[in-house]
């Protein structure tokens, strides 16, 4: 489901204050979070300088995700195709220029 524009302007002021280091509460928007429509789970990361973030089953090694670049200063989100629960064997690896 597409964003409206009230929530596009919301996530744009999110990501400007993560960016400048002006964010209260960053984790309630980084990380690994139950997605606002559906029963997946969405990451947002905020990587600097990384060209690419991938999200890897740290048990397994296997890939999760590739998460889209949402801002150029390294701002990254996507979903988690079918896990619907958080769990902490899930991390991302950047790669950087």
């Amino acid at each position: 489901m597409k964003k409206t524009s009230t929530e596009k302007s919301v996530q744009q002021q999110t990501i400007a204050a993560i960016v400048a280091s002006d964010h209260a509460d960053v984790f309630s928007w980084l990380g690994m979070h139950s997605a606002a429509v559906g029963n997946s789970l969405l990451v947002r990361a905020f990587v600097p300088d990384a060209r690419a973030v991938e999200v890897v089953d740290a048990k397994s090694g296997a890939l999760v995700a590739a998460l889209e670049q949402i801002h150029p200063h390294g701002v990254f989100e996507g979903g988690m195709g079918q896990r619907r629960a958080p769990t902490s064997r899930a991390w991302g690896l950047p790669t950087c220029s």
